[in-house]
């Protein structure tokens, strides 16, 4: 299966466009269907947000490239470091503040750097296992119906 799973992220890659507005701001996006319909799942109703986006492009990259669980997307797909990305990331969506606060009430963080990057990790954390999640279920979908893709 994993070969497969790997597959399939590749096709699906293809669906990302990356792209920048007066040289500066850049973010992603995708063509319409499937991927895009995962994509709204994961936003729960929320307006678009580039984190997503980005997170779930790497994470199909990331499997795209041979990685196949969990440990090895995440080993890959990592919060920031920098304390001004960080605060751009906490910012750019008033729900991160929940994420936030629940680390803040799990860990005895002492450091405000510190306490976004974990954060930060959840939040990838649960991005990227909903992406397996989803991948997997394209794998098993074409299984099912006995569709046959080109994954090599």
């Amino acid at each position: 299966m994993s070969k497969s799973i790997n597959g399939v992220a590749n096709l699906l890659r293809e669906n990302f466009e990356n792209n920048t507005v007066n040289g500066t701001h850049s973010f992603v996006t995708c063509s319409e269907g499937i991927l895009k319909d995962f994509i709204r799942e994961v936003h729960d109703g929320q307006l678009p947000d580039n984190f997503i986006y980005q997170t779930i492009q790497s994470c199909i990259e990331s499997v795209a490239e041979g990685r196949t669980d969990i440990t090895g997307v995440l080993e890959d797909v990592t919060a920031d470091i920098y304390t001004e990305d960080l605060i751009k990331w906490s910012s750019s969506n008033l729900n991160r503040i929940s994420i936030i606060n629940d680390v803040l009430s799990e860990y005895q963080i002492e450091d405000f750097n510190e306490l976004l990057q974990h954060a930060q990790t959840r939040e990838i954390e649960e991005i990227c296992y909903a992406t397996l999640g989803f991948l997997e279920s394209q794998v098993e979908h074409t299984l099912t119906n006995n569709e046959e893709y080109d994954y090599e």
